[in-house]
């Protein structure tokens, strides 16, 4: 029942988004009883439209809508270009700047004139000439102010709401946190937060209502909050009272705004349209040619590489993933990590089509570190599937919170509920770990319950998204034309209008923390990005010891071919010999295990007891490597049942090799390998005199030979059935492999 009453209420899941949302789609950002102001979803361009007449084009700019107002005939709106915004006013007979720099909010409509940010300061615009007067806050960000009862309510970037007692004054914290914008009307204050809901004060900051949910809350002619509801209700608050009443259109409407002399206006999902609400006015569409986001020419504060998944065209062709942003945003989280191996698919859009290495984790069951994903949850048409989808989703079809935390916990992440604070993201992202977000966007329309990823952030408050449903900022979000353009787009937080697309609400930041992977050198560890397990990842084991604290295992197989694998790719700083070692761990480790490795002078095999070995580094042999050469492990070893670990691998450079080619080496080396009849072997410059053992895979002795003093080089073997064989130099111990093929 608890579980029901949340969902109900629409604070637990998160649904995905539309398959096809409209294009693009009209909002109003102001009006009166002549003008009525026109922008996008995006707040990108502004549009001028009077009753009978054809909309006039202000701005072509991204975020000029967003702040956008009318104050006795005249237009205020902010402009943005590539590194600078300016406040703009305008009249008929022209527009004029007003205030011009690099980090300025706003504007903001004062009790007599206009308000906006600059940085940590608040200017006040008192006339259209362009003089200002400043105010220091001692705030790095302000993104919202408003003017109430001869006091400045602002918010910082933090989200906390302070106020100044008189312009002159020093602020003081009001008690409230989580804000996004703050707005006046009157002796009201209205507080919209970052979660989606709002909030109502009177004039000394006492709230009247507090918390109620809503989006984009706004004022209404006659005094009532005027928001909407995630399924297209626009909802009327008595701020007093706390009494809502539902106003009925008889359709889905969103963003509703109360414009004087042109009444409820909203935005049809339908097509996008603008619907004047008391004018009998015919709908209003904007152009197909918005402008196109900002792209910030500063340095991101954190930014971390996450691989993205498109939850439309990087599942199965046969599955319709529109409902799968949560599923597919965890998993990007969890393939941060490089959890679970690749399972290639091909999908065919968009054309010609490609190859997705996890998109089958979405629909498909599978199983990894003991948990089976084959719960069944409901996707479009009906149509019911295990996979992700199914664990994370159900019977909602939207993402359960809780089972998206419990998804990356079972697969190995630390996740958990955390708030919605600025803070906690950016402390997250400096730690290099990524965010996942349930969160409200506003596109095309509509408003839509959004799980994206977090994968950096600026200073001004613009964050690095890795969206499963492709770029918003866009016409066309969702769609095939779209594709990759979901990885590291930029929108902005709550509140913020930097010229992307604005995030509408911030539902709640799920933590996805693991150990970081490392860039690999000569040293590559299962928690280096250059460890790659490969097969299916039902038979992958983790276990907690070993080098640095983790390894992986799984059981052999007597079949020829491997089931699992993993290979090592080395940084290798220039061709010559390297001493190769594994990393055998105290358990899980008791067959034998065949590695193979790249070499300039052909493939080698080596054959290795792992049992002979614990918690301490084995050495496989000197050989003459070069950048690109790798080691190879397989789970095939002609006895089936043997557990075989994975851990770290060493490539140490030896004396006697240069890039030049082959010098004597340090250990053994057998040419070439796989070789055919006698084995011959090159000893390094410390072999000479050395006696030559060759044995079985058992150990047995099969064959003794002595190397003359001064002598680097043997030939041993003559004879042998095909197999692979040990190759010992004593006293040194040092051990190489070879395989004889007749």
């Amino acid at each position: 029942m608890m579980l029901l009453l949340a969902m109900l209420a629409g604070s637990w899941i998160s649904t995905g988004a539309d398959p096809c949302p409209p294009a693009s789609a009209a909002i109003t950002a102001g009006g009166c009883e002549d003008f009525l102001l026109l922008t996008s979803g995006t707040g990108a361009g502004l549009w001028l439209c009077r009753p009978g007449g054809s909309p006039l084009l202000l701005s072509t700019l991204p975020g000029s809508g967003r702040n956008a107002f009318v104050r006795e005939g005249a237009v205020y709106f902010r402009e943005i270009s590539r590194g600078s915004s300016a406040v703009i006013v305008w009249r008929d007979s022209g527009a004029r700047i007003l205030l011009e720099g690099p980090g300025i909010c706003g504007p903001f409509p004062a009790e007599e004139g206009v308000l906006s940010t600059e940085g940590g300061e608040i200017v006040f615009l008192g006339d259209e000439s362009g003089s200002s007067t400043r105010f220091e806050t001692g705030a790095d960000i302000i993104p919202s102010v408003c003017e109430c009862g001869g006091c400045l309510w602002f918010v910082d970037g933090c989200g906390s709401l302070w106020r100044m007692a008189s312009r002159e004054g020093s602020p003081e914290r009001a008690g409230f946190e989580g804000c996004a914008t703050v707005s006046a009307r009157e002796d009201e204050i209205l507080l919209r937060h970052v979660d989606g809901t709002f909030s109502v004060l009177d004039r000394d900051g006492r709230a009247m209502l507090q918390g109620r949910a809503g989006l984009w809350p706004g004022w209404t002619t006659g005094g009532e909050v005027i928001s909407c509801t995630s399924d297209g209700s626009i909802e009327m608050t008595e701020p007093v009272s706390g009494e809502t009443r539902v106003v009925d259109r008889g359709q889905a409407a969103f963003r509703p705004v109360d414009v004087p002399g042109w009444g409820i206006c909203w935005t049809d999902p339908a097509d996008g349209s603008l619907v004047p609400g008391d004018r009998g006015a015919d709908p209003l569409r904007l152009p197909s040619d918005l402008p196109s986001a900002c792209r910030s020419p500063a340095a991101p504060s954190a930014e971390i590489d996450v691989p993205w998944l498109h939850q439309r065209w990087d599942t199965p062709d046969w599955f319709d993933g529109s409902w799968s942003c949560g599923p597919s945003s965890c998993t990007m989280a969890v393939q941060y990590y490089d959890r679970l191996t690749p399972d290639s698919i091909w999908c065919s859009s968009p054309s010609p089509g490609h190859w997705s290495r996890w998109g089958s984790y979405i629909p498909a069951e599978f199983t990894f570190l003991g948990y089976t994903y084959d719960i069944l949850g409901v996707s479009p048409g009906d149509v019911w599937v295990p996979g992700a989808h199914g664990f994370i989703c159900r019977d909602a079809g939207g993402a359960y919170w809780a089972y998206m935390a419990l998804y990356m916990q079972q697969i190995g992440l630390e996740s958990g509920w955390a708030g919605t604070g600025w803070s906690t993201l950016t402390s997250e992202l400096l730690n290099s770990w990524p965010v996942v977000c349930s969160s409200t966007i506003y596109y095309g329309g509509g408003t839509y319950g959004h799980i994206i990823l977090f994968a950096g952030y600026y200073e001004d408050r613009t964050v690095i998204v890795n969206d499963p449903f492709g770029d918003a900022n866009d016409p066309g979000w969702g769609g095939s034309l779209q594709y990759p353009e979901g990885k590291a787009v930029l929108y902005d937080w709550p509140g913020y209008n930097n010229g992307h697309l604005e995030i509408g609400a911030v539902n709640q930041l799920f933590t996805a923390r693991h150990d970081i992977l490392v860039q690999p050198d000569t040293l590559v560890d299962d928690l280096s990005l250059g460890f790659e397990k490969l097969g299916p990842c039902e038979y992958w084991h983790e276990q907690l010891t070993g080098y640095s604290g983790s390894f992986w295992w799984t059981h052999t197989t007597a079949s020829p071919a491997d089931t699992n694998s993993a290979r090592w790719h080395p940084v290798l700083p220039q061709a010559g010999y390297y001493e190769v070692s594994v990393f055998i761990p105290p358990d899980h480790a008791e067959g034998t295990a065949i590695y193979r490795l790249s070499t300039q002078s052909g493939p080698e095999v080596i054959a290795l007891d792992q049992s002979q070995f614990s918690g301490e580094w084995a050495s496989l042999g000197a050989f003459y490597l070069a950048p690109g050469d790798s080691l190879y492990l397989g789970d095939g070893n002609t006895v089936a049942g043997e557990q075989m670990a994975f851990d770290a691998a060493l490539f140490s450079q030896s004396p006697g090799g240069t890039a030049d080619g082959p010098g004597p080496a340090a250990g053994i080396a057998v040419f070439p390998n796989p070789c055919a009849g006698t084995i011959h072997v090159l000893l390094g410059e410390n072999g000479a005199g050395s006696e030559i053992l060759l044995l079985d895979l058992s150990g047995r002795i099969l064959e003794e030979v002595m190397v003359p003093p001064g002598e680097f080089e043997a030939l041993i073997g003559e004879g042998l059935p095909c197999g692979a064989y040990l190759i010992r130099s004593m006293p040194s111990g040092d051990t190489c492999k070879a395989l004889v093929l007749r």
